[in-house]
């Protein structure tokens, strides 16, 4: 497995930026021993202090920077072209107007976002769908809005921004692997800790406010660029 180059390790450590490695880094971090009775505990205070070794390591090591200078990016915004995008603007639109999504705009946005395990959305029901989405677009801290959302089945970050950046009433770009590219992200990341989100999150807001481009703007620039020059995603 190639090694990321994103990712700063502590002197002998391995660096990696997949999930899997996510799984094996507390049996690096802290090596196996034989577990006597009541060290399950234990066990869970070693895994969770591997994770969050790991997440402040993404955190420090995530460099974005556009690939192309900031005024240069309008006419790729016109050039976009993604399916049923303008589908995924009118839902986002209502579920703004409304206050929250319901269970079939949420599918549908989840199908929209990743096909790839959709059938998930399904085990949410309606209930779930539209209390969830009012929290998300009702708090005032960005971690409780990300978060909230994280509990819909089918959902994690990138889908969790979609939400967000369609319906939010706030700006919220997509996280996309195409759009991180454009920003200098070489590989895709499968993994986000929020302080990963939230760079990316402030990168944008600001390159929003220095080219006049809204969210959605941006987000159409930022992926149609990598269409371009990346070609098809590793």
């Amino acid at each position: 497995m190639a090694k990321s180059e994103h990712l700063t390790m502590p002197p002998g450590r391995e660096s990696c930026a997949c999930t899997d490695t996510i799984r094996e880094q507390p049996q690096r971090l802290f090596p196996a021993t034989r577990r006597p009775p009541g060290t399950v505990v234990l066990e869970a205070l070693r895994r969770n202090a591997a994770t969050q070794w790991y997440a402040h390591a993404m955190t420090d090591s995530l460099q974005l920077q556009l690939r192309c200078s900031p005024a240069e990016l309008a006419p790729y915004a016109e050039r976009y072209a993604y399916p049923d995008a303008a589908l995924a603007e009118k839902i986002g639109a209502d579920a703004r107007e409304r206050g929250w999504y319901t269970r079939d705009e949420y599918i549908t946005m989840r199908r929209w976002k990743s096909p790839r395990g959709s059938e998930l959305a399904k085990e949410a029901d309606e209930t779930l769908v539209c209390e969830i989405t009012r929290v998300a677009f009702t708090a005032s801290s960005e971690r409780l809005r990300l978060k909230t959302l994280l509990k819909l089945p089918g959902t994690g970050v990138p889908v969790a921004s979609t939400l967000l950046h369609f319906g939010h009433p706030d700006p919220y770009p997509l996280i996309d692997a195409r759009a991180l590219w454009t920003l200098g992200v070489e590989h895709r990341l499968n993994y986000y800790p929020f302080a990963t989100w939230m760079a990316y999150v402030e990168c944008c807001r600001d390159l929003s406010t220095q080219t006049g481009m809204s969210m959605r703007t941006l987000d159409r620039a930022l992926w149609q660029y990598s269409k371009e020059h990346q070609g098809t995603i590793r």
